[in-house]
């Protein structure tokens, strides 16, 4: 009976050791999703000659992580902020974000491009950043912070815009949801002359 419960003991711990080691990837731990989608896509792509699925796979990552950090941060928004107009445009951030993350899932699946999960690492620390904000400095602060997002947001469509010439579907894609972006940014500087009275 010894030596059968010895057996199976020496069984688990050698399963336990097995478990352990196949969860142990390298790196794993310190790559947040944006990183871990960059290098699946380095090595997805390192055949390309032209190096445009490269730069385009780089575009919709930079892109899909800006959305995950603006859809974090109006989600905080209709959690923490009193102020009306705040919580109305935050419901409308969140169900556009939803949308355009939606749209490039779709357009990565066809061209086999991987995406990040998540906001980043350094995004998720300023996501808790507002979390943790007082009442009095939350909505100027989450307004303005808003505001600087969607305009490099804004910049990095038109950039696919007005520069990308190797991918009709994503330029397209990215003249498509520039209104709506370039809306976004309008109600957030209203908002944000608002909160200067």
């Amino acid at each position: 009976m010894k030596k059968n419960n010895l057996f199976w003991g020496m069984l688990l711990m050698a399963g336990i050791s097995l478990h352990t080691a196949c969860n142990n990837t390298p790196n794993s731990e310190t790559k947040d999703s944006k990183e871990v989608a960059e290098d699946q896509n380095d090595q997805k792509f390192a055949s390309d000659s032209t190096n445009n699925a490269k730069k385009n796979a780089d575009w919709l990552v930079d892109v899909t992580a800006a959305n995950y950090h603006e859809l974090a941060l109006a989600s905080v928004a209709k959690e923490k902020s009193t102020n009306k107009n705040i919580r109305t445009l935050a419901d409308s951030l969140i169900s556009d974000h939803k949308q355009v993350i939606e749209d490039i899932k779709g357009l990565a699946a066809k061209k086999s491009v991987t995406l990040p999960v998540a906001e980043t690492e350094d995004a998720s620390k300023d996501t808790e950043k507002f979390k943790t904000k007082n009442n009095t400095d939350f909505n100027k602060d989450w307004v303005d912070e808003m505001v600087s997002l969607h305009e490099k947001s804004i910049s990095k469509f038109e950039d696919a815009v007005n520069n990308n010439d190797t991918d009709g579907e994503l330029k397209t894609w990215a003249g498509a949801t520039l209104p709506k972006l370039r809306h976004h940014l309008d109600s957030l500087k209203a908002l944000q002359e608002s909160l200067k009275k």
